[in-house]
């Protein structure tokens, strides 16, 4: 992120003067944003990741006192704050929280539009998609595989396999690849060796 910073290629990650390719961009991008905004340092690398936890655990709790009760919104929220995995990758530069937070967040908003349905739903899938773009941004076709897993999990658990037609739909494929496509097609546009590495 400070080589990004440093460079204004936002592009290419380098590590020690040498192309880093082993995770995709969006830490890299956030914690530049904030090195850039705060200056280098190791709070303001750490800062992105601190409010995507607090952003996962807000919409947790919103979306269980949407669903459930009011209480056990309250509940989840200050609940999941004080797990291990929310309040150490909440504090750590890594990758993990960047993933957590738009998968979870994705994994919601397609919750809530599989049980809508009309132009509600198509604002839900389409959100749900730009989320899941964002994961991937954050760690590559994992997000995809875990989506897809969870997904089928829920479909077979209700025995509604018609989900898929309305997830698979254009405008939320769209979506997904507007957000996590650009940044793929350039990194490997500039740097070829880029996929068989990554």
């Amino acid at each position: 992120a400070a080589a990004m910073a440093r460079r204004g290629d936002y592009v290419s990650p380098h590590l020690w003067g040498r192309l880093w390719f082993e995770k995709p961009v969006l830490l890299y991008w956030l914690a530049g944003l904030s090195d850039r905004l705060f200056g280098v340092s190791t709070a303001a690398s750490r800062l992105p990741n601190a409010l995507l936890a607090i952003a996962l655990s807000a919409a947790l709790g919103l979306f269980l006192a949407r669903v459930h009760s009011r209480r056990a919104g309250w509940l989840v929220a200050l609940l999941s704050l004080s797990t291990a995995f929310v309040f150490a990758f909440g504090r750590a530069a890594t990758t993990d929280m960047t993933l957590a937070a738009p998968f979870a967040l994705g994994m919601l908003a397609l919750y809530v539009a599989v049980q809508r349905d009309g132009k509600s739903a198509r604002g839900w899938l389409a959100a749900g998609a730009a989320a899941l773009g964002f994961a991937t941004l954050a760690k590559g076709p994992v997000a995809v595989v875990l989506a897809a897993l969870a997904l089928a999990g829920f479909a077979a658990a209700q025995r509604r396999w018609r989900i898929f037609r309305r997830l698979l739909a254009p405008v939320p494929i769209a979506v997904f690849f507007a957000v996590a496509a650009p940044w793929y097609v350039a990194v490997t546009w500039r740097h070829p060796r880029f996929f068989r590495l990554f």
